[in-house]
């Protein structure tokens, strides 16, 4: 595992990759598989999460804040597409 500076953190990178894979999901499959890969348990955004700890307290504040709140319009992102809340049931 490689340790996160916050010169090492780039969540603008991160939301935009993770934006073009949820435009390129075509599919029930492709959204699940998205999913995964940034909010799983081993997914890019839930890495970042988890190394919070390892920052100074100024980094950890400023970086968990912008990663909650793209946490926050990630989760919420595939209900927006398919416009139907209810078929999202993994948000909480």
């Amino acid at each position: 595992m490689r340790y996160m500076t916050a010169e090492t953190v780039d969540l603008e990178e991160l939301a935009a990759k993770a934006r073009a894979g949820l435009d390129a999901a075509t599919d029930e499959a492709a959204l699940e598989a998205w999913r995964v890969k940034h909010l799983g348990r081993k997914g890019t955004l839930t890495s970042v999460l988890r190394q919070l700890g390892g920052l100074e307290m100024e980094e950890r504040r400023r970086i968990g804040g912008e990663a909650n709140k793209l946490k926050i319009e990630l989760e919420a992102a595939p209900c927006v597409q398919q416009r139907h809340a209810l078929d999202c049931l993994w948000v909480s």
